[in-house]
Parts: C-alpha cells; structure tokens; sequence
C-alpha cells in the first residue's frame, strides 16, 4: 500500500460527504484530516499569509498512516464560485505546495443534475431565489454586473470542470490526478467502490460499507414551500430576503424533512420539472464545448453519463 497522501477536493453534491463519514473512516493505515482543520489551513488564511510548510506539519500523525485530504470547499464553495475561481485555482498551488506527492482526487457530476442538487441545497440553507436568479445573479443585480470583484456570487464557470481539472494536471502532473464520475458510483455502488480502492490502494473491506445516500432529496412541493418559508427563515445564504426572522433554518429543514417523507412532497423534482425545457437546452448548450474538451481530455463518453454535448459524435471519438 502508497503512504503518498490522497487530496480529495470535491466537487460538491458528489457524495462527499459519504466519504468523509463512511468510507475513508473505515480505511486501514489512514488517517483522515479533520474538515475543520482543512478548512482553517488551506481555505481561511490570505494568499500570502498561507505557509505550505506548517501546512504539512499540521496533517502529520504519530503513527505515519498516510494522510487523507477530503473536503468539497477545495473547489470553491458554489455560492460564490470560489471567489471567482481565483481560490480554487489558488488551493492547487497550496495544495502542491504541501504534498507535492499527493494524488489528487476530484469528482464529477452532469451539469444539469449538479445545478438541481446545488439550488436544492440552496433552497435548504435558507435561500430565496427562483432558479434564474440563482443561476445568473450578476444578471438580476444590476449593481454588480461590471463589477463582479465587489461581490463575488454563483456563476455558470464554475462547472466548467475542464478548466480546473487541466489545471490540476498542470500543477501535480496529469498521472496524479484521478478523475471519478459520481454516475457511475450511483449506477453500481460497490463495483465502483472495488475499483477506485484498487485505483488508490487503500485497504478497506468494501462489503461492510452501505453506500445508501444519505439524505433524501426534495420533491416539487416541498422545495416550494421551503422557498416560501425562507422568507421568514434566519439562513445563510447570500443573495437571500428575509422578511420576518421567525425560524432557525434548521427548525425549517427539519419541518421540511418531515413532509418531504410523506405523500405531501410531491413528484419528484427532476430536472425537467425544475429548469422546463428552455432552460434546461440553454444549460444544455453553454456546458456542451466545455464537455467536449473535457470528454477528449480524459478520453471518456460523457453523453452516456448524461453530460451535456453539443454534438454526441465528438463525445463517441474521444472515448475511443
């Protein structure tokens, strides 16, 4: 087995937390690094105030076990698109910095299912924007269309995986970065989990793990009243109009886990029901070039995992 550290970075609404809580736990000869402590080292100091070396210091343990890196906001949190990505394209340095041996681990998900799963986690912290506004807020805040660096906000960009992924290659060397799809860990379970332990050489008993999700997602009626009641939530999220401070948020999304287990949550909130059809073919085209470059870049069928392209064809010659 590699004692080489394992830098998994996210992205987000990709299961990590599963792994945080589930699978790297139950990893032999690993020590899994606190979030808080991951957070505090490489996300909250200033560009120049990070020190790659203290950063090492601070993930060594006593018993030598190789260290595990896990934590989604290495990416950039999508509430503000890592700061406009200059964060998550600085965390690559900082990361390099510290392991330079590291293997880097970074999970996809389609964009189209990504942007659902991302405005639901939204909607549950509170926030009260339609779907438009969520995805385009420069557009519904005049204020800051010129001026993005005052505000920094969600933006498209920050699913263009290609650009971050060449970046990581660039930075560690494209034999250390290992690209997952989080389609084919839902499609089988336990045979991804097989192949990506062998993939990285960790030593886990993959048949004790139950890799059944964790929460349940909203349906139609309950993510509509979550946004309503958002409005008199105290939550935490950005670009968010609370009228009233009458509920925590965590006694809405409590409420909100309640019905949503029962027949009142309605249909299930698909992406179609979500975005509508125009919508959803113009998410459809912006995501379709950057897909292509990633699909050749990695040499894998995007199009059967539900990626938006724009010609399937270029998808089919990529793989090939």
């Amino acid at each position: 087995m590699t004692s080489t550290p394992l830098l998994h970075i996210g992205y987000h609404k990709t299961a990590t937390t599963w792994f945080q809580k589930v699978f790297y736990p139950a990893c032999r000869e690993a020590y899994l690094a606190p979030r808080r402590d991951i957070r505090q080292v490489f996300l909250c100091p200033t560009a120049f105030a990070f020190d790659p070396r203290k950063a090492r210091l601070s993930f060594s343990n006593p018993d030598h076990k190789r260290t595990i890196i896990c934590d989604e906001g290495l990416v950039g949190h999508y509430g503000n698109a890592g700061f406009l990505q200059a964060l998550s394209k600085d965390v690559a340095y900082r990361l390099y910095d510290s392991f330079p041996d590291g293997q880097v681990v970074i999970f996809l998900r389609n964009q189209l299912d990504m942007l659902k799963a991302t405005y639901l986690q939204y909607i549950r912290r509170g926030g009260t924007r339609t779907v438009k506004q969520f995805l385009w807020p420069y557009y519904y805040q005049p204020h800051y269309r010129t001026k993005a660096f005052k505000k920094a906000m969600f933006c498209l960009e920050h699913l263009q995986y290609q650009h971050l992924i060449r970046h990581y290659q660039n930075v560690f060397g494209r034999e250390n970065v290992h690209v997952f799809f989080y389609e084919d860990f839902q499609a089988d379970p336990l045979g991804f989990l097989y192949h990506y332990a062998r993939t990285l050489e960790l030593d886990i008993d993959i048949d004790d793990l139950d890799p059944s999700p964790r929460n349940m997602a909203y349906g139609l009626v309950t993510a509509r009243l979550a946004r309503v009641l958002n409005y008199v939530t105290v939550g935490d999220m950005e670009n968010s109009l609370t009228i009233a401070p009458l509920l925590r948020r965590k006694t809405n999304e409590n409420l909100m886990a309640q019905i949503n287990r029962t027949r009142l949550a309605g249909p299930k909130l698909t992406t179609s029901r979500l975005f509508g059809d125009e919508l959803k073919a113009q998410i459809a085209s912006y995501y379709g070039p950057s897909n292509r470059a990633l699909a050749k870049n990695l040499g894998v069928a995007l199009g059967e995992r539900g990626y938006p392209l724009t010609d399937e064809s270029d998808d089919t010659e990529a793989a090939a």
